[in-house]
């Protein structure tokens, strides 16, 4: 098991796919992190992270992680409105599928239970950005 991998098993972490969808039309989702924190990949298109007042462009094959406690908004365009995730299911119902999405991503969420934070992540920033340019090929 590799270091990280340690830290989360110890830290009482419990990791669960969030989502993994595409939309086909201007969205936005809000992400209530009080109790968690998680990454999110882009797939396919474009996405803009907000928070704290910030807004963050992800392109296809960007990762970025959050930290515990930082609620933030993924959304189609940096002035795309948001609503909660718990509303999810019923966008996902409602959109028509075309040819082409306009972004398709995955969302991993990990539970923090009330053990004490592990100081590894204390020391982490709010956001941690990988663009897909940075990222080595194999």
């Amino acid at each position: 098991m590799d270091i990280l991998s340690e830290i989360i098993n110890d830290s009482g972490w419990k990791g669960d796919l969030l989502s993994r969808t595409s939309f086909y039309k201007p969205w936005g989702l809000k992400f209530p992190c009080d109790k968690s924190a998680g990454f999110h990949i882009v797939t396919q298109g474009k996405c803009f992270v907000r928070y704290k007042g910030k807004i963050v462009q992800m392109n296809k094959g960007d990762i970025v992680f959050i930290a515990r406690g930082l609620d933030h908004e993924l959304t189609s365009d940096p002035n795309q409105k948001a609503m909660d995730i718990k509303k999810f299911r019923e966008i996902k119902e409602k959109q028509v599928e075309t040819k082409n999405p306009v972004t398709s991503f995955v969302s991993v969420r990990y539970e923090i239970g009330y053990a004490p934070l592990h100081p590894f992540f204390v020391e982490l920033p709010d956001i941690i950005l990988i663009k897909s340019e940075e990222i080595p090929t194999h």
